[in-house]
Formats: C-alpha cells, sequence, structure tokens
C-alpha cells in the first residue's frame, strides 16, 4: 500500500497563501467593522478545544473543572481588546495558544466560581466523554502539560482532516470505500490488499489507485490546515514534522 503518512508530502506551495492565515485574522480584529474575523477565530477554536481541555487536565484539574475552565479561556480569548493587542508573530498560532492557556491559569488560581471563569457563557462545543476516553489511554503523569498540549493538538487535526476527507468521499458516493481506506493513511499495516479490496467488491488495482487518491489528498487537507496557524512556509514545515513525530509517538 506504500508509505504512510507523514512521509513524501507535496512541495511548492507559495508564500501567498499565507496572506489569509490566522495571524491576518486576528490583525483584521484592529478594524472594529470585521466581524468576520472574530467569526473565523471561534470557528479555530471549535476545532481545536480539545489540546487547551487536555493540558488543563495535565495540569491536574477535574474533568469538570477542565470544562469549566476551557470554557472561560475562550471567553477570555475571544474578547476583541485583548486580541486587539495581539500582534503577528513568526512560529505558530498553537504556542501562542498554549502560552495564553498557561497565563490564564496562572490568573484564574484565586478565583473558585465557574461563572467567574466563564460567565455562563459557552464558546465551544465540548465532547467531555470523547475527550475522556482520549486521555484515559495513557496516565495523567505520562508526559508533561506542554507535551500533552501538542499530542492533543496533533490530534484534534487529524480529526478535522479526516472529517473533511470523509466528507468529501461522502459527497462522492464513496463512504464505504473512505471506510476501508481510512487506517491505510496514517499506518500501513492491516489486512491484505486481497481482502480489503473483496470486500468491497474492487480489485486489487482499484483500491491501491482509492488509497493513493484519498492519502494524498490527506496530505493537502493536512498542509491546508497547518498553513492556517503558520506564517510562513518553514514554520509550516516545521510545524508539520514536529505535529506528526509526537503524534507518532503516543501512539
Amino acid at each position: 500500500m506504500g508509505d504512510p503518512i507523514p512521509r513524501g508530502f507535496a512541495q511548492g506551495h507559495s508564500e501567498d497563501r499565507f496572506s489569509t492565515t490566522l495571524w491576518s485574522v486576528l490583525s483584521a480584529l484592529h478594524d472594529p467593522g470585521s466581524p468576520q474575523a472574530q467569526d473565523a477565530l471561534t470557528v479555530l477554536c471549535e476545532k481545536y478545544w480539545y489540546p487547551v481541555y487536555a493540558f488543563i487536565r495535565y495540569r491536574g484539574h477535574s474533568p469538570h473543572e477542565a470544562q469549566d475552565l476551557t470554557q472561560g479561556f475562550f471567553v477570555h480569548l475571544m474578547d476583541r481588546d485583548r486580541l486587539q493587542r495581539v500582534q503577528r508573530e513568526r512560529g505558530r498560532f498553537r504556542s501562542f495558544l498554549m502560552a495564553a492557556v498557561t497565563n490564564y491559569l496562572n490568573d484564574q488560581r484565586d478565583k473558585a466560581q465557574a461563572v467567574k471563569r466563564g460567565g455562563g457563557r459557552q464558546i465551544v462545543s465540548l465532547d467531555e466523554v470523547m475527550a475522556e476516553r482520549r486521555l484515559g489511554k495513557e496516565p495523567l503523569v505520562a508526559a508533561s502539560p506542554g507535551v500533552e498540549f501538542d499530542r492533543g493538538w496533533a490530534v484534534a487535526l487529524i480529526d478535522v482532516v479526516m472529517g473533511q476527507l470523509r466528507e468529501e468521499n461522502v459527497r462522492k458516493g464513496k463512504e464505504a470505500c473512505f471506510a476501508v481506506v481510512q487506517p491505510l493513511l496514517i499506518d500501513s499495516q492491516g489486512a491484505p490488499v486481497s481482502e480489503l479490496a473483496a470486500g468491497l467488491g474492487m480489485s486489487e488495482g482499484a483500491l491501491r489507485v482509492e488509497t493513493a487518491r484519498m492519502r494524498k489528498r490527506f496530505r493537502e487537507i493536512l498542509r491546508a490546515e497547518i498553513a492556517e496557524t503558520v506564517s510562513s512556509e518553514q514554520d509550516l514545515e516545521d510545524e508539520l514534522r514536529h505535529l506528526m513525530t509526537i503524534w507518532a509517538e503516543g501512539r
């Protein structure tokens, strides 16, 4: 079936793509007439609440406390005055977000009531059961909170990319094929090709073609998602290597 990702990512992306990344979205908040920028940030927070939740749990908070603090953090982050002070940095939104949540938790040490943290507002939809299942795969002392934040970010990223790829294949009427190929996109080990193809009523050659197509598209979506959180092509390459390495180490 060939190598699993992350090897062999496509190259040749232009620096122009970074003119519309998250950093430019944040900069747009300096203009009070740009509500779409805050909407875009809300979408990104919806995608990546899990690493924030995992980080808070690894800091020793209970599931209920972590849920309250995660909501409170995004309320805190979405404050227009605070975002207007954010400057575009050479680097990664992931690093900015971890620093921001660390500072937030330090500021919250003396605030015991969840209503003071979140004000009753919900910015992100938390699936606490799913999050706890992920965290339950290893003890809370397995790694530092910083490592777990990065690992949670990588897990969330893979989930987002898989979700987009699944939707694309459902629209094409290839949902069953995607379900079979999905595990092979990130791990080359699995059932023999002949067995998988027979289950789908396809030839081995046809399944190999579909696998190659989906793997290529997976890489494209993955790069596009990471590009939204960095400020240059070099940062994209570094972020890609780092996240895929830390994700693989946590499996």
